[in-house]
């Protein structure tokens, strides 16, 4: 069941929104609603349902030995400015 809701936007924002509905023969109420739906399941797809992403529990974790470490420090240009 559809809500009719309230908000304020910047001019310039709901003029672009209403450039864009005009442009895609749709109405402005269906493009907010398309563009609220595609924002939230950007969102969701980056938060993960249960406890934290790969990326999050191996933040700041690499297991490299010295040597392998040393050697790649010592590579030409490795430490030179680009």
């Amino acid at each position: 069941m559809k809500r009719k809701v309230g908000t304020v936007l910047e001019k310039e924002l709901l003029w672009r929104a209403k450039q864009a509905a005009v442009r895609g023969k749709k109405t402005l109420s269906l493009l907010l609603e398309e563009a609220l739906q595609a924002h939230l399941a950007r969102l969701e797809a980056r938060v993960p349902v249960r406890g934290k992403s790969l990326v999050e529990k191996t933040r700041g974790v690499l297991e490299v030995s010295k040597k392998l470490l040393d050697a790649v420090l010592a590579e030409e240009g490795f430490l030179e400015a680009g």
